[in-house]
């Protein structure tokens, strides 16, 4: 194969390569120029990359000390069920806290809330789909509000198509963005209240009207014994061989019954009002009681719902991802950084000391 130009110049390069007749002394001049002994201190140790090290370390620590704190400490949402559903609640004279049910009742009326809150980058167009997931799903918007940072969603939507709801929404989002509180409380008390009540007005609708059957039937026990006399002195009268004194004591008798009859309408018609004004109340009663256990029945059935939407910068989503504070990473990252350069910087230094 024949030789290039590149390659004659080549080895004529490498044949003339030579070092100066005095490289010893070059090399010893140099030595003496820069002495290890005045490297100073300063430039062997790296101070910078230290420093950011020490803050790293100390964020992290006290990161973790918060973290400790807040488990430790005790949460009483999930007892009270949320500010929301304690209001809801107090609004019934009942809370979570008070009369507790003996066990021996072992029925569950189980009243949910469900709040969740979702950090987005798209606030608006996540709460567009959020309202069709529930219309979706049998339910209704209560409140809605949304703006390029922010947004909340109002809703309720059946207790059986919760758990679906739910997944739907956390499938949305990635699991960092998305945290979620479900409240749940037993109305079992309320609803033993409503029924004592309904049972104690049910006990006293029967008394009132057996005690309007029993005034009725008296009555007409009563009229008819009075009318019967009557008859008889009216029968009496119609005999012609009755003398004058007879008629005259017939004539008072029966003006006597007949003024009993009437004062036994009046009074049968008195106690009657009474009775009825007092059924008609009871009866009211009783349906007022049955709309609240078919309220607190309706209640259970329905999940009441709040969705916050917030804005999320790369920033922070980068912080989610991160275990700690993204400062400290963002520290230990620098430390690293001046490290590398201070390593680099004695890496040029050290060749003079051969």
């Amino acid at each position: 194969m024949p030789r290039t130009i590149h390659d004659f110049l080549k080895d004529w390069g490498k044949k003339q390569q030579q070092l100066p007749a005095r490289h010893d002394v070059l090399k010893s001049q140099v030595l003496d120029k820069f002495k290890p002994s005045e490297i100073s201190a300063s430039r062997r140790t790296p101070w910078l990359s230290l420093a950011f090290g020490s803050l790293a370390v100390l964020i992290f620590f006290f990161s973790s000390l918060d973290i400790r704190q807040k488990i430790s400490t005790p949460q009483y949402s999930a007892v009270t069920g949320g500010s929301r559903m304690a209001e809801d609640l107090s609004k019934i004279g009942w809370l979570p806290w008070s009369s507790p049910s003996p066990i021996s009742d072992p029925r569950e009326f189980l009243k949910k809330d469900y709040n969740a809150t979702i950090r987005t980058r798209h606030v608006d167009e996540l709460a567009n789909r959020i309202q069709t997931m529930v219309r979706g799903y049998s339910g209704r918007i209560d409140g809605y509000s949304s703006s390029e940072k922010n947004g909340y969603i109002s809703f309720a939507i059946p207790a059986n198509k919760l758990e679906a709801f739910r997944s739907e929404v956390r499938n949305s989002v990635r699991a960092k963005f998305y945290t979620e509180n479900i409240s749940t409380n037993n109305l079992l008390p309320q609803k033993q209240s409503i029924e004592e009540q309904q049972s104690a007005i049910e006990n006293t609708l029967a008394t009132q009207r057996a005690e309007r059957d029993k005034l009725t039937a008296d009555h007409k026990k009563n009229i008819a014994s009075l009318q019967a006399q009557v008859n008889a002195i009216n029968k009496e009268l119609a005999d012609q061989n009755t003398d004058e004194a007879r008629k005259q004591q017939l004539n008072a008798q029966k003006t006597n019954l007949q003024s009993r009859i009437a004062s036994e309408n009046k009074n049968y018609n008195a106690a009657l009002a009474s009775l009825d004004a007092q059924i008609r109340d009871s009866e009211s009663q009783l349906e007022s009681i049955k709309k609240q256990d078919q309220n607190l029945l309706d209640n259970v059935a329905t999940v009441q719902g709040y969705i916050n939407l917030n804005w999320i910068s790369l920033w922070e989503a980068l912080d989610l991802y991160l275990p700690g504070p993204l400062t400290a990473w963002l520290l230990a990252a620098a430390a690293i950084a001046a490290y590398l350069r201070h390593r680099r910087q004695m890496e040029l230094i050290l060749p003079m000391q051969l």
